[in-house]
């Protein structure tokens, strides 16, 4: 028994676990989101095409074979998982128009390799490809950039989309980002050159599962902090082709949105829901904001983040902020959970971190720090 073979009967243990934590965990989520759970569906699938390949990688010793014979498998195995996880991530990251597309474009990717290979074996009657593995490898390495670099470009968009039009607890999402695009990518790509040699795959074959186990506890603990409502890429991708581009108005068009009658009228809206506690609302996004004052979308942003140089997220966190104190000092007696819920935050670690961010010091301590400025008076 070689370390090749120990290597590959632990990475279809380690990948039938990762399928396992992905569906299992499906039963212990607090609330269900269908986005999530069809990119669980996918990274589970994904999983198990693995622990499928490395299975008949033990049971026929392809790599035994010959290198070249161990390529093609990989080869064959590794590129429509890279584009089920690839999947995963789209489907999180973009609208469902965008998906579509997606999907289409990567299964094209998928069927120009394994229909190169089914072909070639068709006419040569072997799996000893010769120099025709080398088209078949340079075609796996065009899929693998494409599943690449579209998923880091979705995870920055949405990023974006999420820092700008949300305000909700961003650090879930972080922690996953930082696991996709950080982490998955090199994984991507030590799986790109490390098949055409088992000495490669020894050294980083064992690094590229270590990332790969890192993303799916990501992915899994992304789940547990997900709600229904966390549909506005869709509402979003939607308000914006209803809106049109400001960037692409006419100039006179432009100019009447920007108006400080507009501006105006547009504070005072926002001051009149302030008032009257919209902002508890844990859920509330820029693009719902939209809806419930019948303001556009592109009036909204264009009022942060010129008129008043805010992002939706900074401005709504201030509102929530000042509310939090206004409630400290007033009712001294309740606790941190229940006033993080009225204040409209969605977690008591959200509140911690907003608080600290603004005074330096835990709501706890802001109480003590009043107490004490209260005795030396």
């Amino acid at each position: 028994m070689n370390n090749l073979y120990l290597l590959q009967f632990c990475c279809m243990i380690v990948t039938i676990c990762l399928a396992l934590l992905i569906f299992l965990s499906r039963y212990y989520v607090k609330w269900v989101n269908k986005r999530y759970e069809k990119s669980r569906k996918l990274l589970g699938l994904s999983m198990i095409c693995l622990a499928v390949h490395y299975y008949f990688q033990m049971r026929f010793g392809l790599r035994a074979m010959g290198e070249d014979v161990g390529i093609l498998a990989n080869i064959i195995f590794y590129t429509p998982t890279a584009y089920l996880v690839t999947s995963s991530i789209i489907n999180l990251e973009c609208s469902r128009c965008s998906t579509r597309r997606w999907l289409r474009g990567g299964m094209a990717g998928c069927i120009a390799v394994l229909s190169t290979a089914g072909i070639w074996y068709m006419f040569s009657k072997s799996i000893h490809f010769g120099k025709m593995l080398h088209l078949l490898y340079i075609l796996y390495i065009i899929c693998m950039l494409l599943f690449i670099l579209t998923s880091y470009k979705e995870i920055r968009y949405r990023r974006r989309i999420i820092e700008t039009e949300t305000a909700g607890d961003l650090l879930p999402y972080t922690r996953y980002i930082y696991a996709g695009g950080l982490l998955l990518i090199p994984c991507g790509l030590l799986i790109l050159f490390s098949i055409l040699s088992s000495s490669l795959l020894q050294i980083f074959g064992t690094l590229a599962l270590l990332l790969l186990f890192i993303f799916v506890l990501s992915f899994v603990a992304l789940g547990f902090n997900i709600v229904p409502s966390e549909n506005y890429i869709d509402d979003i991708t939607t308000q914006k082709c209803l809106d049109g581009d400001t960037e692409n108005l006419p100039e006179q068009d432009i100019n009447d949105h920007q108006s400080d009658e507009l501006m105006a009228q547009i504070e005072k809206t926002l001051e009149t829901w302030a008032a009257s506690g919209g902002f508890k609302d844990p859920t509330v996004t820029l693009g719902t904001l939209s809806q419930q004052l019948h303001i556009m979308r592109s009036d909204l942003t264009y009022y942060f983040e010129k008129h008043i140089k805010l992002t939706f997220r900074v401005w709504l966190s201030d509102i929530r902020f000042h509310e939090v104190q206004r409630m400290l000092k007033k009712y001294p007696e309740y606790n941190n959970d229940a006033i993080s819920m009225e204040c409209g935050f969605s977690s008591r670690a959200h509140l911690y971190r907003i608080f600290k961010q603004k005074t330096g010091m835990t709501p706890g301590e802001w109480k003590l720090s009043l107490k004490d400025k209260e005795s030396d008076n």
